[in-house]
């Protein structure tokens, strides 16, 4: 597993820790039994992250086609920090070959 689909898996384990789940409860608060806080909320990420990796894998690869907004930021990025625009075969080929860092199956590994 990579740093980052353990960073993703943590946000949806803080995620579903702050579902609310009765009157003013967080599903944290009511497994651990304490009003949600920073603290309390840490420690149910703790407690539950390594139940979201495979959530996060699928979060990961239903990002490895950027969007054209995307494609747009990394031309615009490019041209204001090099003074000429990225193409989109390159900025395609430079954001899958950072999620690839992050593998998310055997394909991709």
């Amino acid at each position: 597993m990579t740093e980052m689909i353990e960073r993703v898996a943590r946000a949806l384990a803080l995620c579903a820790g702050g579902k609310i789940c009765g009157p003013g409860q967080s599903v944290a608060s009511r497994e651990l039994g304490w009003k949600g806080d920073g603290e309390h909320f840490a420690k149910y990420v703790e407690a539950h992250w390594q139940e979201h990796i495979t959530a996060a894998q699928f979060a990961i690869e239903a990002m490895r086609e950027p969007t054209a907004e995307m494609l747009i930021a990394a031309r615009d990025w490019s041209l204001h920090k090099f003074g000429k625009p990225i193409g989109n075969d390159a900025a395609i080929g430079c954001w899958q070959a950072m999620l690839d860092a992050a593998p998310v199956s055997p394909a991709h590994q």
